[in-house]
């Protein structure tokens, strides 16, 4: 897949341009360097070469052989020359030198002076028109690479159009692509959005789901208070139930329209907690002449949030109050396991079959047999609230009753 970055365009054709003027400068200078440095170390040796080819024909040819192989000479290698024999002018090439290097030598006893100009000579590695033609090509180079980088841009243009409306497609349908972008940014992003939505999606669904518990655990207390108003001669009598009843109606109204609350869990006495939630409910279990046994050990220490344990509690008893019989028993049991704190609430009624424990829990679950209750947004809450602690709820039922189990880590005591 395709990337995304790249530099600007500017930045490109200003990169582009000093590559191609250092490109020709480096052509160009090294040319000059290497035919100067083949001027300097090959002229010295063709000259030296070319005397002694001329003294060889006059030792064994004659001097108009050597003339003329020096004239020879001259016209293959562009090469101006002149050489004197005892002060006298012997011969002179088509040109006369201008810049020379003078070389002298003897032969039996004859003075000779040579005078070799190599300022035009072709004898060159790289030649200028050589250099011309490589000009040309690196020019081309250039140009042809400035043309595919505008067609690049171009299309890259259309890639991330393309791209852009995959990702607002692929938004509207929440689907996975894998291999259908141009560019792997985009197929990033894409992925990236996609989480960051899912987990919004969470979010609000868990706040949803906050809100209904929230106002689902108004009608405990709404409750209690019925059931103490109920009975004229027990107002003053449980009064302290009917205040705490009405406090708990200010926090659950609180924690609804507040957007600081915080699930904060602090260590907790639940055996106080449980002892002190179960006392609401005497008067309520009265109404249906419910006896209610409390077995507890004492200081029993666990990690939760204070009032989201009152809310388990406050769910687990109501449940107990509507699912039993009249003249019935609800048991609360709380003691102490091997590494954790046990609470079992125990009723009389009607016995949970099989497939109603398995999804006695869930959301969706209502129970329509008491009027205006239901049962399982409160069970279902309840679990939500558990699970966010580390503890575990399980529920079952046999002769005994139906038993709901819930086991809290423990936290030591000091």
């Amino acid at each position: 897949m395709n990337s995304l970055f790249f530099l600007s365009k500017k930045r490109i054709f200003a990169i582009y341009f000093i590559v191609f003027v250092i490109i020709v400068i480096g052509v160009n200078i090294g040319t000059r360097v290497v035919n100067e440095y083949y001027e300097k170390k090959i002229f010295e040796q063709e000259n030296l070469e070319f005397m002694e080819l001329f003294f060889h024909l006059m030792e064994y040819s004659d001097e108009d052989v050597a003339l003329e192989s020096a004239i020879h000479f001259g016209h293959t290698n562009n090469t101006a020359f002149k050489i004197m024999k005892n002060g006298e002018q012997l011969i002179v090439s088509d040109r006369e030198p201008s810049i020379a290097t003078t070389y002298y030598n003897l032969l039996n006893n004859d003075e000779y002076i040579f005078e070799i100009d190599n300022a035009k000579s072709t004898t060159t590695i790289i030649r200028d028109d050589e250099v011309f033609f490589i000009n040309i090509i690196v020019f081309s180079s250039f140009t042809i690479v400035i043309l595919y980088f505008l067609y690049s841009r171009r299309r890259r243009g259309v890639r991330t159009i393309h791209d852009i409306k995959l990702i607002q497609k692929l938004l509207d349908s929440r689907e996975e692509c894998k291999n259908e972008f141009e560019f792997h940014e985009f197929h990033q992003i894409y992925h990236d959005v996609l989480h960051n939505l899912e987990t919004i999606d969470l979010l609000m669904q868990k706040r949803i789901d906050n809100q209904n518990a929230l106002v689902h655990d108004l009608k405990t207390p709404i409750t209690i208070l019925k059931h103490h108003l109920q009975e004229d001669e027990s107002i003053i009598k449980n009064k302290d139930a009917i205040i705490q009843s009405l406090n708990d109606l200010t926090m659950i109204a609180t924690d609804l329209v507040s957007e600081e609350y915080q699930n904060i869990h602090i260590k907790l006495n639940i055996t106080n907690i449980v002892v002190k939630e179960a006392e609401k409910y005497i008067q309520t279990f009265k109404t249906k002449n419910i006896k209610m046994n409390i077995d507890v050990t004492p200081d029993l220490y666990i990690s939760f949030n204070k009032r989201d344990l009152s809310r388990v509690l406050q769910n687990l008893l109501t449940n107990a109050y509507y699912y039993s019989f009249n003249d019935s028993v609800v048991d609360i049991q709380l003691h102490k396991g091997e590494q954790n704190v046990i609470l079992i609430i125990s009723n009389n009624g009607e016995k949970m079959t099989e497939s109603l424990i398995k999804t006695i829990f869930d959301k969706k679950r209502s129970d329509k047999k008491i009027e205006n209750h239901t049962n399982g947004l409160g069970l279902h809450f309840t679990k939500l609230l558990l699970e966010n602690a580390g503890a575990r709820i399980e529920a079952s039922s046999d002769n005994l009753g139906n038993h709901f189990r819930v086991e809290f880590p423990m936290k030591d005591k000091y």
